[in-house]
């Protein structure tokens, strides 16, 4: 049955792909592979799916998915690294990035708290209330009633802090994500990542034909 849904999917795609550039839009679309797929497509121009044999209808689908499969290799590392940045460096084997940007992660999340703690009403604070053996409700009322005492020219300094950690994290998220997406790509040139054809075909939303595959690295 699998085989079967494989041929009827690959046929459709080999009939757009082949004759109308199906994978122009698909999830080749403006990647560094997609003149990879392109050119494979290119193979097969002017044929039609009746022209094809099984066995070159999954061989087709086997040469895909090796530049469907770059791609989300690098998606995946670029997408590690903005959610933790370092997380795609050390995916990529680059420890010394990897910490690097975790470190400046960290320490970004840190001075923001820091910052806060200062700015907050010295009644909340550690060395005022005792938060292990003061009961809750006593925490609670504290906390609500310095709170409510707060004015805006109070506030700002601490809205401040907050927005510059959040601006500060977005920037080195995004530096970190560039990088190991980057990395990814030199690390998929060099052949120190290989991939192996996988003609698992999926049809992507959209009403167009596309590759998808659940893989492990």
């Amino acid at each position: 049955m699998k085989r079967i849904v494989l041929v009827m999917t690959i046929a459709l795609l080999a009939s757009g792909a082949v004759t109308a550039q199906s994978m122009h839009h698909g999830m080749m679309g403006g990647s560094p592979y997609r003149a990879q797929a392109e050119e494979i497509l290119d193979g097969y121009s002017g044929r039609v799916p009746a022209e094809l044999t099984f066995g070159e209808i999954e061989e087709l689908a086997g040469e895909l998915s090796i530049p469907a499969q770059k791609a989300a290799y690098v998606a995946k590392s670029t997408i590690a690294s903005l959610i933790m940045p370092g997380m795609g460096q050390f995916m990529n084997d680059d420890a010394v990035a990897g910490s690097l940007f975790l470190a400046g992660d960290l320490l970004i999340a840190t001075g923001t708290l820091v910052g806060i703690y200062y700015l907050m009403p010295e009644a909340l604070r550690f060395d005022e209330l005792d938060y292990l053996d003061t009961p809750k409700t006593q925490i609670k009322s504290t906390w609500e009633t310095e709170l409510g005492n707060l004015t805006l020219r109070d506030s700002l300094p601490i809205a401040g802090v907050m927005t510059g950690g959040m601006i500060l994290n977005h920037v080195l998220s995004r530096a970190s994500a560039k990088h190991a997406g980057a990395l990814a790509r030199e690390r998929i040139a060099s052949g120190a990542v290989e991939f192996e054809p996988r003609p698992e075909i999926i049809i992507m939303t959209g009403g167009r034909f596309g590759f998808g595959m659940g893989m492990s690295y």
